[in-house]
């Protein structure tokens, strides 16, 4: 059974190629209109649209982290060598570590546009990110984050990580179909204390 899971799960990857034309599109940049700053969401969108021009084809993951109070790009990584794994340098956490609280959005790009993992929650329960946005290659952007922390600790504390990433594969279904992927969403909320949104 377990080799047939593996194919379907395998035949759920989306192609990592993106569509230029819709990431170019004025659609694409409305989903970045939650942020009540207009120069800010240009930022945040012009970030995801550079990051998914760069790895359109690839499996590989770029992260960036934008300041809320200056509007700028304060750190990124767009090197790293391990596939669909966004490794921070140290001066990537440097960086992260030392900025005020709620000021920063991290931005980075999914090439089998998948949902966020345990990892991705893990790093949105750092103090300093207001929000953390994946931009997936087919075009979906996803804010994420945790809704209950309390849950969340304890799957943390007694190691039970992985139970979040085998959970969203088995029900990776519900994800692919974009009207039943808050299905989804609400069941990770109510196991977990994880969650989240596509804005397009």
């Amino acid at each position: 059974q377990e080799p047939q899971r593996q194919q379907e799960r395998k035949n759920l990857m989306r192609t990592p190629n993106v569509n230029l034309d819709e990431i170019g599109s004025p659609g694409y940049r409305r989903a970045f209109d939650f942020f009540d700053d207009d120069e800010l969401g240009n930022v945040a969108c012009d970030t995801a649209r550079d990051m998914l021009r760069h790895r359109s084809g690839s499996v590989m993951e770029d992260f960036a982290v934008i300041s809320a109070s200056s509007k700028t790009v304060v750190t990124k990584m767009t090197s790293s060598s391990e596939p669909k794994m966004a490794a921070l340098s140290r001066e990537n956490i440097r960086v992260i570590d030392n900025a005020k609280r709620g000021d920063l959005i991290s931005v980075h790009n999914h090439p089998e546009s998948m949902p966020p993992s345990f990892k991705d929650f893990l790093l949105v329960s750092h103090r300093s990110f207001r929000y953390v946005l994946i931009a997936c290659q087919d075009g979906r952007v996803i804010r994420y984050r945790i809704s209950d922390a309390e849950k969340l600790n304890d799957v943390v504390q007694s190691g039970r990580g992985d139970e979040i990433d085998s959970f969203i594969l088995r029900n990776l279904m519900y994800y692919e179909s974009r009207d039943r992927s808050s299905t989804l969403a609400k069941a990770l909320e109510r196991r977990y204390g994880v969650t989240y949104e596509e804005l397009t």
